[in-house]
This record gives structure tokens, sequence and C-alpha cells, in this order.
């Protein structure tokens, strides 16, 4: 695999992960 598509995965996972607890953090006030 290629150093490029690595980083692109991770930042797709970060993206995902990082809207997942912003719309939980937003649902619990």
């Amino acid at each position: 695999m290629n150093p490029g598509a690595i980083v692109m995965l991770i930042v797709g996972c970060l993206i995902l992960y990082g809207g997942l607890i912003f719309s939980i953090l937003r649902m619990q006030r």
C-alpha cells in the first residue's frame, strides 16, 4: 500500500469518528 492511501484512510476514519462524537455531544446538551 502506498502512504497516500493510508493517510486518506486515517483521515476518513477521523472524520467519521469526529462526526459521531460531535452528534452525541450535541444530543446530550
